[in-house]
């Protein structure tokens, strides 16, 4: 019954419930369809792909820029006296930033392989090879690629775009995964 009221009040706020219903089966089917995704696979093709993994100025400048606004806030709990809330948000960004310096796990992926029969592959700094697959959650972000890659035991996240990899073999990428 509470359900019913519901529909009738926002039917009465968007004029008719067709369109409310109509929206609402949109958002319910975009929700489900993105749930059902397949995972990326890459295509097969007569070369493979070797692509370093370098970390991006983009996100080092954002991360720097996050930073700067966080300790201007401290500066502005300090100031309206909130010593203990200035302290606790300094804590927090120097425990991001000191976990960001310290907290690398000691094999670093170092390239991205892809080959020629569509198998993804990280090249480790202890030399090995991991099998990874490209979840869905991965996207185009206009000239950028945000790519979350899946290992059996973790899960790696990589920004690749103009500025840390060729663009030959950016497009290359873009045209490899479906």
């Amino acid at each position: 019954m509470a359900r019913l009221h519901v529909r009738s009040h926002c039917a009465r706020m968007h004029g008719s419930s067709a369109w409310f219903e109509r929206i609402r089966s949109a958002v319910t089917e975009a929700a489900c369809r993105q749930w059902r995704e397949q995972w990326p696979v890459a295509r097969a093709s007569r070369r493979g792909l070797d692509i370093p993994l370098l970390p991006s100025p983009l996100v080092r400048r954002c991360s720097w820029l996050l930073l700067l606004v966080v300790l201007l806030h401290v500066f502005v709990l300090v100031w309206t006296q909130h010593p203990w809330a200035a302290l606790f948000t300094a804590g927090v960004a120097v425990s991001a930033w000191l976990g960001r310096r310290v907290g690398r796990p000691p094999d670093v992926a170092l390239r991205l392989l892809v080959n020629a029969d569509g198998r993804l592959q990280l090249l480790m700094a202890s030399g090995t090879l991991q099998d990874v697959q490209v979840h869905p959650a991965s996207m185009r972000l206009g000239p950028w690629m945000l790519l979350r890659l899946r290992m059996p035991r973790a899960r790696l996240t990589v920004l690749l775009g103009p500025d840390n990899v060729e663009p030959a073999a950016l497009a290359a990428l873009r045209r490899r995964l479906t």
